[in-house]
């Protein structure tokens, strides 16, 4: 597998630390916005009251003042428009707003903007975030919450152009008849976004079902596309697992989910399916790709993120256990799905550790998550800093 030499700060983290889970993660410059579960973060300087929020500078390795201030629930998503960051999560409380589930700070400033709210009717959670192509799309578990006074209904997921929600609205709602969730967006050029998550299917108009299994595609108007798990019969020919998130690569989309789903060539063929353990890949078309198939089958293993690496490399991060790996993220050749065996970021045991994000900077990965376990001999919590081509951490 080719390797690259990245330029980049890969020293002064070894203390870096969070005292509970670690959800997710924006990079902004050399600056890593993280949200979770944790109240405090340390580094080699000391430990700091961070409440469901912080901000970790790469080039130094040290923790800034910013402070999301969030309590009374989980931040799960965070991102930036690169004027505002914006954290959405089950959290009821916010210092100095009297926002509940979603909330945005000033980039330039850390202050929150206590003049915006669009918290939601409901107590549903906000799960997922993604600003792409000038747009900030959210998800969650949105059972037809309102906004704006009652006046704004969405379900499932919602976009906002600068700060504001916009016409956007694909008809998500009998997802949640058998309850589901949005974890994760791809945007699919053209217009087309992918979603990502825990679903049974989705009714694309009046009397008409369409099953689209736990992914689906979005038209820039709304309407709900053919996909690769999705076909217009109420059988039970597809995965039913949760994908979390996607990367695309030239026209393939990997998905990741949970272990040893069953996939079909195409969406309709239900003669000659096979097992892809829980990190598959799909053409735009819905047809599954032949060859690609990285075979982590462990039954209780799970693949939470995929992070494609500046030369092209696939990471999974998440859960594998078995009898020849016990790690928090593996390193896969894109094209052939082959294990890359000089990659290795292995715990001492397994402790229950779940990683839920993972992020590249320069020549260093940054793995996250409910993580509090003896990797290569260090305590981790909350974060995991290694070689982004090795898998050895950085000192």
């Amino acid at each position: 597998m080719p390797r690259v030499n990245f330029v980049g700060n890969s020293a002064l983290f070894a203390a870096v630390q969070a005292n509970s889970t670690v959800y997710d993660s924006v990079l902004v410059g050399n600056l890593l916005y993280t949200c979770g579960d944790f109240t405090t973060v340390a580094d080699r300087s000391g430990t700091y009251a961070r409440a469901g929020g912080a901000c970790l500078n790469l080039s130094t390795g040290l923790w800034s003042s910013f402070n999301a201030g969030v309590s009374g629930g989980s931040a799960f998503c965070i991102e930036s428009d690169g004027t505002y960051l914006y954290i959405g999560g089950s959290f009821s409380a916010v210092v100095g707003a009297a926002n509940r589930y979603l909330v945005r700070y000033a980039l330039a400033t850390g202050a929150v903007d206590a003049g915006w709210d669009l918290t939601p009717s409901d107590s549903s959670p906000f799960l997922c975030m993604k600003f792409m192509n000038g747009k900030l799309y959210i998800g969650g578990n949105l059972g037809g919450a309102t906004f704006n006074s009652g006046s704004v209904t969405r379900a499932g997921v919602m976009r906002l152009t600068s700060g504001s929600i916009d016409s956007w609205q694909p008809n998500l709602a009998p997802i949640f008849f058998y309850g589901g969730n949005i974890y994760g967006f791809v945007d699919l050029g053209s217009g087309n976004v992918g979603l990502s998550g825990g679903f049974h299917y989705i009714n694309n108009a009046p009397g008409t079902h369409y099953q689209a299994r736990d992914f689906a595609v979005v038209a820039s108007d709304g309407t709900i596309q053919q996909t690769p798990q999705g076909y217009y019969s109420e059988d039970t020919f597809s995965s039913g697992q949760d994908h979390y998130n996607a990367v695309v690569i030239g026209s393939l989309v990997y998905l990741a989910g949970y272990h040893g789903v069953t996939v079909f060539d195409e969406p309709l063929n239900t003669t000659n399916p096979s097992s892809r353990g829980g990190y598959y890949a799909c053409s735009f078309t819905g047809v599954w790709s032949s060859t690609w198939n990285p075979a982590i089958n462990n039954a209780d293993s799970k693949c939470r993120y995929i992070l494609n690496t500046s030369d092209n490399a696939l990471i999974m991060a998440g859960r594998f256990l078995g009898t020849d790996l016990l790690a928090c993220a593996l390193r896969f050749d894109s094209t052939t799905g082959a294990r890359d065996s000089g990659f290795s970021l292995q715990y001492a045991s397994y402790v229950g550790d779940n990683v839920m994000n993972t992020k590249q900077y320069g020549s260093m990965l940054i793995v996250m998550g409910n993580i509090n376990n003896t990797i290569q001999g260090r305590a981790c919590a909350g974060f995991v800093f290694a070689n982004a081509n090795t898998g050895n951490l950085v000192p």
